[in-house]
């Protein structure tokens, strides 16, 4: 039987010791955790765990009580103090191992999520954000919802019934959004020599970001594309509306767009809601290497820090600091090179600092971290060209990466080469 508390109520619920996963994404459970921001004692020796987006979620777990603890997937500048004292530990996996630390758990003692309204079926959606909650609502012993009457309920997104949810709190907020990206010359020439390796017919992850979205504003003349991706932008919209994206040549999920969840603005979100062809499915599905590889014409589009004349992509570190996590993106990369004439492309401007500092660095530092093994990569893209690394040797590989690195640097990555 479902409860219907307050916030505070709902804070009081979390008993020291517990482990308590919150929804991230958009699907944060904002009133839940004001309240335990709000409570000082509601956060007292919990382990809090949670898939935070940099850029979306903002909130520090460790702040709600000085003994709260906390475990994450991505890194972010407020994150830093808490790392530093150990109160926050990061766990480097790919997005398709988060379910299996899910599963591993030995016990999830409460899940804070959101979720819309029940229809009069009693069944309340999970929105535009479906993620990783189906696998906690399959372990947790105690689930409370925060039911927002602003989300939007989806055709293609899975529910919970409400009788199923022990405890609900009552909310009505806006979804969190994101800024326009802004274009720039640098990214509109990444764009263009990455649209040159898409075909009609393909099917396309993209991550977030002005480079993907300089992307997809370059494809209304393509047909037939398709989309399997962990999460879309409002730039697949019109794209969608347009005829442009149709499913129609997938091998598997065929007419429908499949993703995670979609990040953008409030019509965006009512947009989203009302596609019959979008569909949100959990993690499990978007990013399991076995359903990836099945898509035929697949091609996987994700950005990176820097790249070594070997190949190596770092994605995730800046002098020393991590700046992001592992994410997603080896996960519908090996998934890419499993497909029929699949591709995986790494897309990133060649300079970094003003133009002082080349992104095709010959060797990464020791102050870099491998994010994509040498191995995996088929094309790296910069604005000044494309390099194919796919069945290269190392010595072409790496005159491949310095033709597409800033002219200026050229010279000096060609005599490290020979070092």
């Amino acid at each position: 039987m479902t409860k219907l508390i307050s916030p505070i109520q709902a804070s009081k619920l979390l008993a020291p010791g517990s482990t308590v996963f919150v929804q991230g994404g958009i699907g944060e459970p904002t009133s839940l955790l004001n309240a335990l921001a709000s409570n000082p004692s509601a956060g007292e020796g919990v382990n809090f765990i949670s898939v935070m987006v940099p850029g979306v979620n903002n909130y520090l777990p460790t702040a709600f009580h000085e003994t709260a603890t906390f475990n994450t997937f991505f890194v972010f500048g407020e994150l830093n103090s808490s790392l530093q004292s150990g109160k926050t530990k990061f766990l480097p996996l790919h997005y398709s191992e988060i379910i299996r630390y899910i599963e591993a758990l030995p016990t999830i003692d409460t899940v804070l999520i959101q979720t819309s309204a029940p229809d009069r079926n009693g069944q309340c959606s999970l929105g535009p954000t479906v993620d990783f909650v189906p696998a906690l609502l399959a372990r947790a012993n105690t689930v409370i919802a925060e039911i927002n009457s602003a989300m939007p309920r989806t055709y293609g997104s899975p529910s919970i019934a409400y009788r199923d949810i022990h405890y609900a709190v009552e909310a009505c907020h806006t979804l969190p959004t994101t800024a326009d990206y802004k274009a720039s010359p640098e990214a509109d020439r990444i764009a263009r020599n990455v649209v040159n390796l898409i075909e009609n017919g393909d099917t396309l992850q993209f991550g977030i970001g002005n480079i993907p979205d300089a992307i997809l504003s370059m494809l209304s003349s393509h047909r037939g594309l398709g989309i399997h991706s962990g999460m879309i932008t409002k730039a697949v919209a019109n794209l969608i509306d347009l005829g442009v994206f149709t499913g129609e040549n997938k091998a598997i999920d065929i007419g429908e767009h499949i993703t995670g969840f979609a990040l953008g603005d409030e019509p965006f979100y009512q947009w989203a809601a009302n596609c019959k062809s979008l569909k949100f499915r959990p993690v499990s599905y978007t990013h399991d290497i076995r359903i990836i590889s099945a898509l035929k014409n697949f091609v996987s589009i994700n950005s990176a820090v820097e790249v070594d004349l070997f190949g190596q992509v770092n994605a995730e570190m800046v002098n020393n600091k991590q700046i992001s996590g592992t994410g997603g993106a080896l996960d519908f990369i090996r998934g890419a090179r499993l497909s029929r004439n699949g591709r995986s492309i790494i897309a990133l401007p060649a300079t970094a600092a003003k133009g002082i500092q080349s992104r095709i660095t010959a060797r990464l530092g020791d102050q870099s971290i491998v994010s994509i093994p040498r191995t995996d990569v088929d094309y790296v893209v910069t604005e000044y060209g494309i390099a194919s690394l796919a069945y290269k040797s190392t010595v072409e590989r790496a005159e491949a990466l310095i033709n597409i690195a800033a002219p200026q640097f050229r010279d000096e990555l060609a005599a490290q080469c020979e070092k």
